[in-house]
């Protein structure tokens, strides 16, 4: 009986996730910002990576709000 009524409950709370997905998955577009966490080294691991892979990224090690909002190139920064 309490399985049936959490299935029943679960069901009930899924439903308007449901119904509100979308049918195309969001993509990212190009190109990609890499920036690092902290002091670590991984970022340059990522960017020698990318330009192996042929995808498009800026660098920034701090970014902000108006730094993204710059765009392609980061707005020469």
């Amino acid at each position: 009986m309490k399985r049936s009524m959490c299935w029943l409950l679960c069901s009930l709370l899924m439903l308007p996730l449901a119904l509100f997905a979308q049918d195309e998955i969001p993509k990212a577009g190009l190109p990609v910002l890499t920036t690092s966490a902290g002091q670590s080294a991984d970022v340059e691991t990522i960017n020698v990576i990318m330009e192996q892979a042929g995808v498009g990224y800026d660098y920034c090690d701090v970014p902000s709000v108006e730094i993204v909002k710059d765009g392609v190139g980061l707005g020469s920064r």
